[in-house]
């Protein structure tokens, strides 16, 4: 998923279980800031599917650490449009990109862990950076996250924020999955939780909410 009208688009394969965890890409071209001038020309290039003029526009800026650049030049660079496909590559300007704080790039950064594209196969990684973007409104990485405190991969096991998750995203725009399928899995995890278990992740929801998603664990 990204920001702005730019295209979407999705890659990868996504579990079959109803509490999986989502792991496609969020992959696609992200809206520019308006303003400096080498940024309308990536983006100029970007939508005309020049992309290999996208490439030489965005690198130096993404080099001079600017998060639009570096999360566009991330998907190129995985996708192997306008410069070879190099995932490790990839995974580096999604990292640098989501140490600013580009939930966009939390996210990817998450998949890619849980994929070991680019990096190491890690689900703790994926939890931390699915959980950033989370905490952010983000609901594909809301979904994930909530699956992976409902296997207890990752994460420590546990339903109530399993349910959380799962319910802030079953309420949000997931993009990866069907949104039944998202409401599905909230409803398969409060199925098997007591009534205080319940209660408590209502009460958890409620702040979280209340706190645009900072108070949500």
């Amino acid at each position: 998923m990204m920001s702005g009208s730019s295209a979407h688009r999705h890659l990868g394969v996504d579990s079959r279980r109803i509490t999986g965890i989502c792991v496609s890409f969020g992959l696609g071209l992200a809206a520019a800031a308006v303003g400096a001038e080498p940024l309308d020309d990536a983006t100029a290039a970007l939508e005309r599917k020049d992309f290999t003029a996208a490439v030489a526009l965005l690198t130096p800026l993404a080099e001079q650490g600017n998060a639009f650049a570096q999360v566009n030049l991330a998907y190129l660079t995985f996708e192997g449009e306008g410069t070879a496909a190099d995932a490790a590559q990839a995974a580096k300007w999604y990292r640098l990109a989501a140490e600013q704080g580009d939930e966009n790039a939390q996210y990817n950064l998450g998949v890619m862990y849980e994929n070991g594209k680019g990096v190491d196969r890690d689900l703790t990684e994926a939890a931390k950076w699915w959980r950033k973007a989370a905490r952010q409104g983000y609901a594909d990485a809301q979904y994930n996250l909530g699956a992976l405190y409902y296997n207890g991969r990752g994460v420590a096991k546990d339903y109530v924020r399993a349910y959380l998750w799962k319910s802030l995203a079953a309420d949000g725009t997931v993009t990866t999955v069907p949104q039944r399928r998202a409401r599905a899995g909230r409803d398969a995890i409060g199925a098997v939780m007591s009534q205080s278990q319940l209660a408590e992740a209502r009460a958890l929801i409620a702040a979280c909410q209340a706190s645009d998603f900072e108070g949500c664990e």
